[in-house]
């Protein structure tokens, strides 16, 4: 069982680390095969929020963004088409590295640019993408992308008596009895519970053998 350092944190937060997170887990009587440290391919990465757009005055597919990082907002040059007021990209700053290469300042037809909004591919999250990410409403302006896309998994062997621990809640709980803390379960929310009412007009399961199948 893979068990993302994370997805645990939803369900319990705690402030150990992942090695004494195992160490707990062994002396509860579940085998921790390893640990899989997950690590970006970027760094100095934030949260930007696009606050104006206006066309390049030389290049006709290039626009000029003004991006707020959270304390101040940067003039970037971007060719996305979907670059748009309102939206939260990632957003790399002078210094910033990208594929391996530090993000300098440019000049894009004749306007300066501080900065460069990123493609998931660009990121290293996707093998090809268009346009730039479009990240979730609920990050803030500022946030390091660095550590949302940084996590440890936990590779968990279960024997058959551990049915309880067949889930991360399940794990949650058992640690909660070792090192403390209540277990919380995190709630889901919809935004528009419209679309779910649309998927009955645009998928359907039909059962063909009601013996295997229930």
């Amino acid at each position: 069982m893979r068990l993302p350092r994370s997805w645990l944190q939803k369900f319990l937060p705690i402030s150990l680390s992942s090695q004494e997170i195992a160490l707990h887990l062994q002396n509860a009587g579940i085998e921790v095969d390893s640990i899989e440290e997950i690590r970006p391919k970027f760094s100095n990465i934030i949260v930007g929020k696009v606050q104006e757009v206006q066309k390049h005055p030389n290049a006709d597919r290039l626009v000029i963004a003004k991006v707020f990082d959270g304390k101040e907002t940067i003039q970037v040059v971007c060719v996305a088409s979907n670059c748009r007021e309102g939206i939260l990209v990632p957003f790399a700053k002078i210094g910033s590295k990208v594929s391996g290469l530090v993000l300098k300042q440019v000049q894009l037809k004749g306007v300066d640019s501080f900065g460069m909004l990123l493609a998931a591919d660009e990121m290293g999250l996707e093998e090809k993408s268009d346009g730039i990410f479009e990240l979730d409403s609920s990050l803030c302006p500022g946030q390091s992308l660095d550590e949302l896309y940084t996590d440890d998994v936990f590779e968990l062997s279960l024997t058959p008596d551990f049915g309880h621990a067949l889930s991360v809640l399940g794990i949650a709980r058992l640690l909660s009895m070792r090192v403390g803390g209540k277990v919380h379960i995190p709630v889901n929310s919809f935004e528009s519970l419209s679309e779910l009412a649309t998927l009955k007009e645009k998928w359907s399961v039909e059962i063909e053998d009601s013996t295997i199948c229930p």
